[in-house]
């Protein structure tokens, strides 16, 4: 009895001590770069979203799966018609300056995201929502968006149509509450260390610009005995180059996209710390359908798109970093199943014969070659990719392609201002799991397409789909909408990306997911003996 005594004390303070170790511990991770912003209602960068989602928490989020599960909301609830959803919050929940999180925090921030004094990038996501569109174009005030506070623990959002991925949506940064006495006395200084306040599992400690933002554990959180970690460190970083050398040398705890061109040499040294899976995301080449070149000119769009060896891409370019992509919307998005698209599963040869006969088809022939600019900003992927698509668009017609490489703001300035070239590159991340997350953004109207591709027919194949509460339905129409789009051709896809991250040895509860997210709160030290 003595010895079994002595043998389990002997365990616990092991086990104690190995805690305490911990205790002090800060989590490095490596964040692409400065974030834009933090407020939930205006960030709309992946950077951005990996500190909002340690700092703030919506009705719903995320598991470290990736899957949904209850948040600031224990449950909720779904009418009949699939048009009222109601949400019981938590007892107790707090800001971390200690006032109640009520309904009518969500309300605000609701109202806030499609207000358009704020002018969010992200107010598309909340277009199911009664009145959002109208409001965002300035055409109904906040106050009439479908949502309100039925007591202080309950909230009842209102859509047009049935919206089954709405609650994927709600798990977003757009739809997370906001403090709004601390917003009307600080304005925007509101984010500043010293005057933010938030609901999350983390609250702001410091926050140098270009160098570091440190969170601390908060400890108002509802379920903050669960969250392990007591401090995490974003560190900026735009090159992942130097973010995978930091790993390296042991300044780093977490690396996100080990560039492709230093792939083979991580994924041999570091393997048992290298994580990838698929990726709800998509590397393709948009085009300008405005420019002379390619408006009214679908064959030359399609010749360009069937002349591109995506096997060759995916395996020497990319390194195995990508499936190739025919279509917009990835295979594994839940439930979906993408449009076939002709000779995708025939060898290249059959591809390059259909695109050279659409090549002149389209008027043009190697003896008259098309003259063609790629754009894309600054990073040797980037630019590695460029050049492989540039060279296979030359062996397939003789094409003379000039590579234009420009800096982010530059790139983005231009592609919004319409200056750009014929043909540049661009990535899509999804919101949530769904096909709408990839498709709604080249609705005509939609703030999310860069390609300015306007089309009544596809518009309305979205909206029917929109009304059609059968989830298996609404899909097949908008497999109806896809094959259109890909007919048009105002995009080139190209791969399917993968997510490629350098987790520390002594990290635990890194669980890859096909939306590529991983919350502090489900990260923990090893303990160490």
């Amino acid at each position: 009895m003595f010895v079994l005594a002595f043998v389990f004390l002997c365990l616990s303070s092991i086990s104690h001590a190995a805690e305490s170790q911990n205790q002090g511990r800060v989590l490095r991770i490596s964040n692409d770069s400065e974030p834009v912003s933090i407020d939930p209602q205006l960030c709309n960068t992946v950077e951005s979203y990996r500190i909002v989602r340690d700092l703030f928490e919506g009705l719903v989020c995320e598991n470290a799966e990736g899957e949904i599960c209850p948040a600031a909301a224990t449950s909720w609830t779904l009418s009949p018609d699939g048009k009222v959803y109601t949400f019981t919050l938590r007892d107790n929940l707090k800001w971390s300056n200690g006032d109640p999180v009520v309904a009518e925090d969500f309300v605000y921030a609701l109202r806030r995201g499609v207000d358009p004094k704020i002018a969010s990038q992200q107010s598309y996501l909340l277009l199911p929502i009664i009145n959002a569109q109208d409001i965002i174009k300035n055409a109904r005030r906040p106050e009439e968006l479908g949502v309100r506070a039925i007591s202080a623990n309950t909230l009842e959002i209102r859509v047009t149509n049935p919206t089954p991925y709405l609650i994927d949506i709600l798990a977003g940064p757009i739809a997370m509450p906001v403090p709004k006495a601390v917003i009307e006395k600080f304005g925007k200084e509101w984010l500043k260390s010293g005057n933010i306040v938030s609901n999350g599992p983390y609250v702001m400690e410091t926050w140098v610009p270009h160098e570091r933002i440190v969170l601390k554990k908060s400890q108002s959180y509802w379920d903050r005995d669960n969250v392990n970690i007591e401090k995490v460190c974003f560190i900026p970083n735009e090159f992942h180059t130097t973010a995978v050398r930091q790993f390296v040398a042991g300044e780093v705890d977490i690396a996100f996209a080990v560039p492709i061109n230093q792939f083979k040499a991580v994924a041999k040294q570091y393997s048992e710390a290298l994580f990838t899976h698929p990726h709800l995301a998509i590397y393709f080449f948009g085009i300008n359908i405005d420019h002379p070149t390619f408006k009214d000119n679908p064959k030359l769009r399609r010749a360009l798109y069937y002349a591109i060896d995506r096997k060759v891409l995916c395996e020497k370019i990319v390194l195995g970093n990508g499936e190739p992509a025919y279509t917009f919307t990835p295979p594994f998005v839940k439930g979906y199943q993408p449009p076939k698209v002709q000779l995708a599963d025939e060898p290249y040869e059959k591809q390059l014969k259909l695109a050279r006969q659409l090549f002149a088809d389209a008027g043009y022939s190697f003896e008259k070659p098309i003259e063609l600019t790629i754009s894309f900003n600054t990073g040797e992927d980037h630019k590695k990719i460029a050049i492989a698509v540039a060279a296979m668009w030359k062996k397939a017609f003789n094409a003379n392609v000039t590579l234009r490489n420009e800096e982010w703001k530059v790139f983005i300035s231009n592609l919004k201002s319409d200056v750009t070239s014929e043909i540049f590159r661009m990535g899509w991340v999804a919101n949530y799991n769904s096909p709408h997350a990839f498709l709604d953004i080249f609705a005509s109207d939609d703030s999310s397409n860069m390609v300015r591709y306007s089309d009544k027919i596809y518009d309305g194949l979205l909206k029917q789909a929109g009304d059609i509460l059968d989830i298996n339905e609404r899909h097949r129409v908008l497999s109806l909408a896809e094959e259109r789009l890909l007919y048009a051709q105002p995009i080139i896809p190209l791969f399917f990306m993968k997510s490629r991250d350098l987790v520390s040895k002594d990290i635990e509860g890194f669980k890859p997911n096909i939306l590529n997210r991983h919350p502090t709160k489900y990260l923990r030290f090893k303990a160490t003996t």
